[in-house]
């Protein structure tokens, strides 16, 4: 037991030995430093620095309209019948977005429900032309000296129409689309010229599309040049 005792006080005799060497005391210099208090002074008056006093600038009217917007918008949605009501409004939508794009870009053709009048005096309208009442020479240098390219197209393509017919490469009748008739030529070494110039018609027709003298000139010396190919 007496030696047990002397064994327990050797190690902890040995560990505060090792402890002792393990200390190890702090001899550098210390530098005390304090707060410049004019410079905080300076800071403290600097508006930069001053976060809790900025203020959010007002917001202008459109601003505050378009919260009001959003707003109702999130009012309506909270509800089941809200939201069908939104999007049952945005398929409608939608769906006459691209009914109009349809009619606007495609034209409707020839016999086509929304197809309009070309807004000149001369007796041609955008469908039910008879290709073989009008004399073409005369109506066309009359669109010209009107400077309403887009009537001169127009007659310059039912006058291709009609060469075509004339030729026999196409069985023309008044209610059939242009489709129609790309279709009635296919194979033909012309074909993509007439293809071409059925889209720049409908394009400038249908689409309504100011057209420049210069396009004008170029597009009747193209007209020229299929009417050259019939021969």
């Amino acid at each position: 037991m007496k030696c047990l005792f002397i064994f327990i006080l050797f190690l902890f005799y040995c560990d505060y030995t090792i402890a002792q060497k393990r200390v190890q005391t702090d001899t550098s210099k210390i530098v005390v430093r304090s707060f410049d208090d004019k410079a905080l002074q300076d800071l403290k008056k600097n508006k930069d620095f001053q976060y809790d006093r900025l203020v959010e600038p007002p917001k202008s009217l459109w601003e505050r309209f378009w919260d009001w917007v959003w707003w109702q918008i999130t009012q309506i949605m909270r509800t089941k019948r809200g939201r069908t009501t939104v999007w049952s409004a945005l398929l409608l939508l939608g769906v006459a977005a691209i009914v109009f794009f349809v009619v606007k870009v495609m034209g409707m053709n020839k016999g086509g429900l929304f197809a309009r009048g070309s807004g000149s005096d001369l007796p041609y309208t955008s469908t039910g032309e008879d290709i073989n009442t009008i004399s073409f020479d005369e109506a066309i240098n009359k669109a010209i000296d009107n400077r309403n390219f887009r009537l001169a197209i127009r007659l310059l393509y039912l006058q291709s129409l009609k060469h075509l017919a004339d030729k026999g490469y196409i069985d023309w009748q008044i209610n059939k689309t242009n489709n129609d008739y790309i279709s009635e030529v296919f194979g033909k070494p012309w074909q993509s010229l007439f293809k071409k110039l059925t889209y720049n018609f409908e394009y400038s027709w249908y689409g309504e599309m100011n057209v420049a003298e210069d396009d004008f000139k170029n597009l009747q010396a193209q007209f020229q040049q299929f009417n050259n190919q019939l021969q």
